[in-house]
């Protein structure tokens, strides 16, 4: 039984107990579990169509400029306040 099979057996007993409680609210709840694992069975059944095979990245070819060719910054040198304005 795939997990698809099992999501709709628990909505239908979600849809059983809905049917089952005489308590409004909770009826409500229940129906919306059951929604829920309706769902999770469509998403079930579609991950297991999809076909995933990870294929690594391909290794990055040198380029002609590197980490040592590019040219560095030379920091300004910044002014000083001037003492008499503190």
């Amino acid at each position: 039984m795939s997990s698809a099979d099992d999501y709709r057996k628990k909505a239908a007993e979600c849809e059983v107990f809905a049917r089952a409680d005489k308590d409004f609210a909770a009826r409500i709840e229940w129906l919306n579990m059951a929604k829920g694992y309706r769902r999770l069975a469509d998403l079930a059944e579609k991950n297991a169509r999809t076909d995933v095979v990870y294929e690594p990245p391909m290794p990055q070819q040198q380029t002609a400029t590197t980490a040592r060719e590019i040219p560095q910054q030379q920091q300004q040198p910044q002014a000083k306040p001037d003492e008499d304005k503190v």
